[in-house]
């Protein structure tokens, strides 16, 4: 293993690596008795998963059929199997039977490599929570091209969700369910989708959530029959000039389909995670009010009126206003925004209710990007609940997901040394010194005085931002030689 900050996943999910050791794995399943422990456990996980995990296998096994992935390519029958709600019978017993070049049953291996996915999810999640730690899930809004077509009734023919990207474009992501039929087939396809995380995290963060209250559709543009891209890898379209009327029908969504999932599996309200940002999220937040959720919220566009604890907490008829500490979290960027090191080097605009909110220098803010960094953390602890990304804590330029682009993205990973790589940075001001960020979130709620807390937080921020013993085996070392 190197000590680069990226993950190569092409070595890790390689076809003659990974799948090989799956296929021996199942070939030595197959020749168990259906009576073994592991068989029973298959049988279980196949029943409580039917809803999605034949439909997938089925994909696979279409696939191979056709000679590609893409649907758009698959004859008319196959593309349309799922076209009606229970599908084409006779085309999906044939599928069934198809196998690949190792002779494999195409569709009982791909649920095999479904169930041994969700074991060690499981696995892992129990392990963790064994530690006190809780594992949250990242729910995207969207839908992929398989869920289109294995429940292609629940969706709008051609649609898809979007949002406004500026300058009069938008941007088009994925599928878009048919609201027209929530209280049928693509109400049963939320919660099925839903019900599946929340009975794999402790809790889950809803992607775009406001899309389920009030929906931007987007129609693709296409050129010669191929999606149309903007420079930035933003797949274009129009929005809809008729949106669907959700309508009172936004909260009922959340009520009735994922909290309801929620609730089904356990899952406190408080942890269910509404992304509200965007276009359309500030007319969200009436539908999402007294229901016990959190919001997230960030502070790479804060302003007087947005992206400011200060501003949440306040008293008025905005509705970002009014809000409980308990009632948000709060953090400088998401997994797809700008790293912090970045979003200091051009966030002068930031200094100026930074300064006021933590009675700090408004003029140092401006001049000095540890300043300001350090004044980002600082306000995060000025509140109940705050979040911040792994790079960002360790202070660190990479950014995790660039939007629309392919290469480099979900594959950070801490260096091997993350604690000399996290003690250097933080002498240099970078990263999150935790003492000074909570001294300056204190001495905010005392109006900028200091006090006996305060004074020996700042003693040992001062000795976190200086050069010395970058490990806890330096510092062992020097206390024995001394």
């Amino acid at each position: 293993v190197s000590n680069h900050d990226s993950v190569n996943y092409d070595n890790v999910f390689a076809q003659d690596g990974q799948r090989a050791m799956l296929k021996k794995a199942y070939e030595r399943f197959e020749q168990l008795d259906e009576s073994s422990p592991i068989k029973k456990e298959f049988g279980k996980f196949e029943k409580e998963n039917s809803y999605w995990v034949e439909r997938d296998a089925l994909y696979e096994a279409t696939a191979i059929a056709n000679g590609s992935r893409d649907v758009r390519t698959w004859n008319h029958r196959d593309q349309n199997i799922f076209a009606t709600k229970d599908g084409d019978q006779t085309r999906i017993a044939e599928l069934k039977q198809i196998r690949d070049e190792d002779g494999t049953n195409v569709v009982d291996f791909e649920k095999f490599v479904q169930f041994i996915a969700d074991k060690q999810q499981k696995e892992s999640k129990a392990n963790f929570n064994k530690q006190g730690i809780s594992i949250y899930g990242d729910c995207q809004i969207g839908f992929s091209q398989k869920d289109f077509w294995a429940h292609k009734s629940a969706f709008y023919p051609n649609y898809e969700f979007g949002c406004d990207i500026g300058d009069g474009k938008y941007s088009c992501w994925s599928p878009a369910i048919n609201f027209d039929k929530i209280n049928g087939e693509a109400g049963e396809l939320l919660y099925n989708k839903f019900n599946l995380f929340f009975k794999r995290y402790d809790g889950v963060r809803i992607d775009a959530a406001w899309q389920l209250i009030k929906p931007m559709i987007c129609e693709p543009w296409q050129n010669q029959g191929k999606d149309v891209f903007d420079s930035n890898g933003n797949k274009l379209g129009r929005k809809l000039d008729h949106q669907p009327k959700v309508g009172h029908n936004g909260q009922q969504i959340i009520k009735d389909i994922v909290l309801k999932a929620a609730d089904e599996n356990h899952v406190p309200h408080d942890r269910v995670l509404l992304e509200l940002l965007g276009g359309n999220s500030y007319d969200s937040l009436d539908a999402v009010k007294n229901l016990g959720t959190t919001l997230i919220h960030i502070t790479r566009y804060g302003g007087d009126e947005w992206g400011r604890v200060k501003y949440y907490e306040s008293k008025g008829d905005n509705k970002y206003q009014n809000m409980r500490p308990g009632d948000y979290t709060i953090g400088p960027g998401t997994h797809d925004d700008y790293s912090l090191l970045e979003q200091v080097e051009n966030g002068r605009e930031r200094a100026g209710y930074l300064s006021k909110d933590l009675h700090l220098n408004q003029q140092e803010l401006e001049h000095s990007q540890e300043a300001l960094s350090k004044a980002v953390f600082a306000e995060l602890f000025t509140t109940k609940n705050q979040f911040a990304t792994l790079p960002d804590i360790l202070g660190s330029r990479r950014r995790i997901n660039v939007p629309n682009t392919i290469d480099g993205n979900w594959s950070y990973r801490a260096s091997q040394d993350y604690e000399r790589e996290y003690f250097e940075n933080l002498s240099q001001g970078k990263g999150l010194n935790s003492a000074d960020a909570l001294s300056k979130a204190i001495k905010a709620k005392q109006n900028g005085k200091n006090s006996s807390l305060t004074d020996k937080l700042d003693y040992f921020a001062n000795i976190l931002r200086q050069n010395g013993p970058m490990t806890r085996k330096d510092a062992d070392r020097i206390m024995l030689n001394a």
